[in-house]
């Protein structure tokens, strides 16, 4: 692992950073997403009408919901504080 703290400007820039894990958590495109406030959860919503909680530190899916009869994109995503 290469600590890039540690590096120049130059050296940084020759690090190879497609070997990353990419992760496919859905077949379906990517309409909209939006993060929580904190950061700490993302939203997704995808063309078949789904909508993904997901954990960005990780990239763990957390629930998926899914109405069969919800066939178009949820168009607009926002995070509501519960008090």
């Amino acid at each position: 692992m290469v600590d890039t703290a540690q590096l120049s400007h130059s050296e940084e820039s020759k690090i190879d950073y497609s070997l990353r894990v990419k992760i496919k958590l859905h077949e379906s495109e990517v309409f909209c997403t939006r993060f929580n406030q904190e950061g700490s959860y993302l939203a997704n919503s995808y063309m078949d009408g789904s909508l993904m909680l997901i954990n960005p530190l990780m990239g763990d899916k957390l629930h998926l919901f899914k109405d069969q009869k919800m066939v178009f994109p949820i168009t607009r995503l926002a995070w509501q504080h519960i008090y």
